[in-house]
């Protein structure tokens, strides 16, 4: 872990620039995802990626560059174009970025349980053929499938504030699906898979709920076959934890982003309707909404200790009783 660090830390000594402050942070990761369908195990599949992402603030003008060549040579190139760029935006400017703090800290982050080892590719395929396996025999279950997800993330991040931050993090995202058939309508019920998961070790198939989910998760496509259609009017509605994700992601989060609002973004993503003027008075919601980020917590997919530029993680309330506070990062 962190074994490219030294190295690293050298080469960043070496850069040269006129930039009044830069910054590296270097990223690596790797993962491997499996799968068995219909009790017949699939390849696995695998990725690697690396490389760096050079910032430079120039004349209160923040720009950046990245690459994957992670030599002294390529490090150096980002970096002047990186700089390059700052000085080819300076006139469009948004903001003068020259009095913002940088951060000088040092710290590691670590996900819980880090330090165990994962089951073996052979433990896991056992594991999701027992799933796959428990699926009931019913001709109208047409098709399932169990899966496991694994993600290892190493960040580095140096400054010339002498900032050096180091993270290593493991998400583990278990999963199963089901779909039903009854010869005119399908049913496809799901637990987990891309939006669910956590950060830890083995603990995590179970805590996510996979360890005994083929009949369960089957059962529950069954029911969504025979269920009626849902009726109109007016209802209360409960969401699943992975669907609120995604609705205060949408809703909530794109419109808060901080470069929508100053219109940063307005060529790429598009703007918002929030004003920065709106901080701190703008009825957002119901005075029953609450929406707080903390990402102290460690085990859940967003949890951390410094973001991408070196501020330190904290527990902050997004939206209040209905009132907007603050926005979110860019």
């Amino acid at each position: 872990m962190f074994d490219f660090h030294p190295q690293l830390k050298q080469r960043f000594a070496a850069l040269r620039t006129r930039a009044e402050f830069f910054s590296l942070r270097y990223v690596r990761e790797s993962g491997q995802y499996l799968s068995v369908r219909k009790n017949v195990a699939e390849p696995p599949y695998f990725n690697h990626d690396q490389g760096a992402m050079l910032t430079v603030r120039l004349k209160g003008v923040e720009a950046y560059a990245a690459t994957n060549d992670l030599s002294q040579v390529g490090l150096q190139a980002a970096l002047e174009r990186a700089e390059a760029q700052a000085r080819l935006i300076a006139d469009h400017a948004l903001l003068d970025l020259s009095h913002e703090p940088v951060s000088n800290a040092k710290s590691d982050y670590c996900s819980p349980d880090l330090n165990q080892a994962f089951p073996s590719l052979s433990d896991c395929y056992a594991l999701l053929g027992a799933e796959s396996a428990a699926v009931p025999k019913d001709e109208r279950l047409v098709s399932w499938v169990a899966s496991l997800g694994l993600t290892h993330v190493e960040q580095i991040y140096l400054n010339s504030a002498g900032a050096e931050l180091r993270q290593a993090q493991r998400f583990v995202f278990p999963g199963m699906s089901v779909t039903a058939y009854d010869g005119q309508d399908s049913q496809s019920r799901t637990l987990g898979r891309d939006n669910f998961g956590q950060q830890g070790g083995a603990d995590v198939i179970r805590r996510c709920g996979l360890i005994g989910a083929g009949p369960t998760v089957a059962d529950q496509a069954l029911q969504l076959l025979l269920a009626p259609n849902t009726p109109q009017g007016t209802r209360d509605l409960l969401l699943m934890p992975d669907q609120m994700i995604l609705q205060i992601h949408e809703s909530i989060g794109h419109p808060l982003e901080l470069d929508r609002i100053l219109g940063d973004e307005r060529n790429y993503a598009g703007t918002s309707f929030v004003k920065t003027s709106d901080f701190g008075s703008l009825q957002y919601g119901s005075k029953l909404l609450n929406v707080t980020f903390d990402p102290t917590i460690p085990e859940q997919l967003a949890s951390y200790s410094f973001d991408d530029d070196g501020t330190p993680a904290s527990k902050e309330f997004l939206i209040r009783e209905g009132l907007l506070l603050r926005p979110l990062g860019g």
